[in-house]
């Protein structure tokens, strides 16, 4: 038995004129909406399926419009939505940019197209908890609409970086911290630095000392050559640099660490060898 209505997007069964309730059909209906509460509640809040087109025009009054010249699709705020062609962002001033949203109403989830337009003169992280990223134009020299700003996200996106199972969060990962298993928390300082926290306590390392450096000199001999790293020093490996048909001999080579950034290549065999000093930093 079917009943003689159903919704427009997802073909849900409705009651109509002269049918006769029936239990089954609607225990389906609702496991359906069910399923999609609970996948809403759980998953992405705010998607594009399909993000229409959008146009930038200049007014009468002088201000500028973007319109969607044909509709856009997705979840904002956890709702379906299907915003109309004719939705538009007007009032935009010259000199200015601005990031354009759509917002859900609390209308939305019984009416896919009861959205609202919003924009905002900076990317608003609290707004994009509940809206949709749909463009961003600037307005300054010659005006320009930017239809893929960074941070508009798409279904095709999110269901791509679902089903990586290589590589999930895509080719870089940007984070402010990450956290393994709650047992090692790597964060980002202040300047080029990085902070370590496991259990136990935590270190700030400086950028400079997770890659060594390195710098090429002349030996000296027993007298020493001193050189100054510009950044503190955990331990040195010095070698020398090859030279086709020389006769100088390196001999045995040591190492003293004079002080915090500085310290002294020896060597027992001659001076004036090409050397070359691989530096750990701390």
């Amino acid at each position: 038995m079917k009943y003689r209505q159903q919704t427009k997007i997802l073909r849900l069964p409705v009651v109509g004129d002269g049918d006769r309730f029936d239990p089954k059909l609607e225990l389906r209906k609702y496991q359906i909406i069910e399923n999609m509460l609970l996948a809403g509640m759980k998953g992405v809040r705010n998607c594009l399926f399909n993000e229409g087109d959008l146009i930038l025009q200049k007014q009468p009054d002088g201000t500028f419009a973007v319109t969607l010249t044909t509709g856009a699709t997705g979840i904002v705020g956890g709702a379906y939505f299907s915003a109309p062609s004719h939705t538009a962002w007007t009032g935009l001033q010259k000199d200015r940019t601005y990031f354009l949203y759509l917002n859900g109403t609390p209308h939305t989830i019984a009416d896919p197209e009861q959205v609202r337009v919003a924009f905002t003169e900076h990317r608003n992280k609290d707004m994009e908890n509940s809206a949709i990223l749909m463009g961003s134009v600037s307005l300054r020299d010659e005006p320009k609409l930017d239809r893929y700003p960074y941070g508009k996200l798409y279904a095709r996106d999110m269901l791509r970086h679902a089903s990586d199972t290589e590589n999930p969060h895509g080719e870089k990962l940007v984070q402010d911290e990450l956290i393994v298993r709650k047992k090692l928390v790597l964060s980002a300082q202040d300047g080029a630095g990085l902070e370590i926290r496991a259990e136990g306590g935590s270190r700030c390392v400086p950028a400079d000392s997770i890659m060594p450096s390195v710098m090429e000199f002349i030996s000296a001999g027993m007298v020493g050559a001193r050189l100054s790293a510009g950044a503190p020093v955990a331990f040195v490996v010095a070698s020398r640099v090859y030279e086709k048909a020389s006769a100088a001999k390196l001999g045995d080579v040591s190492i003293e660490y004079v002080d915090n950034q500085t310290f002294s290549v020896y060597n027992t065999g001659d001076a004036g060898i090409q050397m070359r000093a691989l530096i750990f930093h701390r």
